[in-house]
């Protein structure tokens, strides 16, 4: 570092060359690095920024393959970041569980884009992801950013949700009686097969409906 006459510092290179051989005559630079110190700075504020964000980020070439990936990636993914930027975002998808975006890459860069995808850690277990994706320009180069949301704890609540409910409305239809379900609105939520039948709707048309449905205005209102 310098010191300038108001007392300020300036971080500088010093540097000497040769001017001529047999005088060995020599001369001496000083080049002021402070902006250069300024973009370092910079780009470490960024880059503590990139790896303390809990979702993982790529960031990706328009051959698909994977330049960068933050801190949150190689946790999720379970590969370290030398092994990552090796890699193509192709490589971390699970064959046949969605369809193949490198075909949409110039797409997302043009105008972003986003999908649920299922991908592969490495030590084989799978994970369900959201992943957006937008363009940004890396010098000349086009690349994307991809920012993925870990879904796969509320996409297996949802399925068991599901499964649970298809195991209750199998009960159900095999009662012998009506059984009606109404929300706190006296909407109806659900009938079973013989409610249906008696009432000549298929189970898709009795979410929403009410009694005036059903039936005559006057015994609705009872």
């Amino acid at each position: 570092e310098y010191v300038r006459k108001d007392g300020s510092r300036v971080p500088v290179m010093l540097g000497m060359g040769l001017l001529d051989e047999k005088s060995l005559a020599r001369i001496g630079y000083v080049v002021d690095l402070t902006e250069h110190k300024r973009r370092e700075l910079l780009l470490r504020r960024y880059r503590l920024m990139f790896d303390t964000i809990r979702d993982p980020i790529l960031f990706i070439r328009m051959d698909g393959g994977i330049m960068d990936a933050n801190y949150a990636a190689i946790e999720t993914y379970g590969y370290s970041h030398k092994e990552l930027i090796a890699m193509g975002v192709g490589d971390l998808r699970v064959m046949g569980q969605q369809p193949e975006i490198s075909d949409k890459l110039e797409q997302c860069f043009k105008h972003g884009c986003q999908f649920e995808m299922v991908h592969a850690r490495k030590d084989g277990s799978t994970i369900i992801l959201d992943v957006s994706f937008k363009g940004m320009m890396h010098g000349s180069e086009k690349m994307l950013v991809s920012i993925a949301r870990d879904i796969t704890d509320r996409k297996r609540s949802e399925e068991l949700l599901r499964r649970k409910q298809r195991e209750l409305e199998t009960l159900l239809d095999t009662l012998p009686g009506y059984v009606m379900f109404k929300d706190t609105n006296s909407v109806y939520v659900m009938l079973n097969e013989r409610a249906c039948e008696a009432a000549g709707v298929a189970k898709s048309e009795v979410a929403g409906k009410t009694d005036y449905d059903f039936f005559p205005h006057r015994m609705a209102e009872k």
